[in-house]
């Protein structure tokens, strides 16, 4: 017997909530929990480079999501050039370039893979939990 998917909307919700936590985590230790844009000031959220909203394709995607703090990625908003050109200092204008051209188009994922993706994500927050 099959086991019965949450609905898509509820799976997109917990990818997000186990990304942000391995997000945070592996940038926490990267640079001592401090946002890695400069401001000083402690890592809270993940912060999508490409928004959640406009790709669903790199939403889950660690080339696009960096830990933050929760006032720069509000500023993300309405200042995005210093962001992106923090991107192109830190991975390189190809990368952006990269990410920039793979958000366009659907992601197509089923509920099938946003559940296997999920169980591999909480795989993967699981042994970093250790």
């Amino acid at each position: 017997m099959r086991t019965k998917l949450p609905p898509r909307p509820k799976l997109i919700k917990y990818l997000d909530d186990v990304v942000s936590l391995i997000v945070r985590k592996i940038w926490i230790e990267k640079t001592g929990g401090l946002c890695p844009f400069g401001c000083g000031r402690p890592i809270e959220c993940a912060f999508h480079f490409i928004k959640k909203s406009r790709s669903l394709k790199l939403r889950f995607d660690f080339r696009n999501v960096v830990g933050a703090c929760a006032p720069c990625n509000g500023y993300m908003e309405v200042a995005p050039a210093k962001f992106f050109s923090w991107y192109v200092n830190t991975f390189g204008a190809e990368q952006l370039a990269q990410i920039e051209q793979e958000s366009h188009g659907r992601a197509g994922w089923s509920r099938t893979d946003l559940a296997e993706m999920l169980a591999k994500f909480r795989e993967q927050w699981a042994g970093m939990e250790d």
